[in-house]
C-alpha cells in the first residue's frame, strides 16, 4: 500500500507505464490489418499485381 499521494502517484504512473507496451501491439495489429484491407480494396487487384 502506498503510505503518500505521490507514491501512489508514482505507483500508478508506472503501472500505467507497464500496461502501455502490453496494448500497443493489439492496437499496432488492428491499425495494420485495417490499412492493408484499406489499400487492397482501395486500389483494387490490379496494384497487386504490378
Amino acid at each position: 500500500m502506498p503510505y503518500s499521494p505521490e507514491e501512489a502517484a508514482w505507483a500508478a504512473g508506472c503501472t500505467r507505464l507497464t500496461a502501455f507496451p502490453v496494448l500497443v501491439p493489439p492496437l499496432l495489429v488492428i491499425v495494420f490489418t485495417f490499412v492493408q484491407k484499406r489499400l487492397i480494396t482501395g486500389f483494387g487487384a490490379g496494384a497487386v499485381k504490378a
